[in-house]
């Protein structure tokens, strides 16, 4: 399985790859992605934390500019107030390793890798998911190339800081294998 992250702007070819890989699994299936295939929208369930019920979703539109104020490329739906996270139901090992990112296709990407990770939707989280996140023994938070992105490092053990404007998404599978 192989899916090519990183064009800017995403073309048709890299949605058909996403949706085949996400079809597919690693492990076991998505359970939590639905894809649209009528309006080329892919939609990733965002969990609680605490609970592992349902707190949000995640809209991603091939199509979209990436911006921020939720709109574009990534458009997401939470409860006010609620820690909503992607990659929960994928942990199997808590002791093991956890790789904490940002986004939800840095998560996949290294998932695709065979790697435990939890996309915390932001590098800012609340004072609750930190308190939970750092009884974890072993949490390794994999920084984005820019400023926002290096925040992340304060949630983790340790830290693995990527190139200047990289994110795991965006680089070559061989190079995020021998970061990690």
């Amino acid at each position: 399985m192989t899916i090519v992250f990183g064009c800017k702007p995403f073309k048709k070819h890299v949605f058909d790859r996403l949706r085949k890989l996400l079809s597919e699994g690693y492990r076991r299936p998505w359970k939590d992605v639905h894809v649209d295939s009528v309006t080329e929208k892919i939609t990733f369930e965002l969990r609680h934390y605490g609970t592992k019920q349902l707190a949000g979703i995640q809209v991603y539109d091939w199509k979209g500019e990436k911006v921020r104020n939720n709109e574009g490329r990534y458009v997401t739906h939470t409860r006010k107030g609620v820690s909503a996270i992607f990659g929960l139901e994928y942990i199997d090992d808590y002791s093991a390793t956890v790789f904490l990112v940002e986004g939800v296709m840095d998560a996949i990407a290294i998932r695709n890798l065979g790697h435990q990770a939890l996309a915390l939707m932001s590098n800012c989280i609340p004072k609750e998911l930190a308190k939970e996140l750092a009884l974890l023994p072993n949490t390794v938070a994999v920084c984005d190339g820019d400023g926002p992105g290096r925040k992340l490092a304060k949630y983790a053990k340790r830290a693995i800081h990527l190139p200047s404007n990289q994110d795991p998404s965006s680089m070559d599978r061989t190079d995020l294998r021998h970061l990690l």
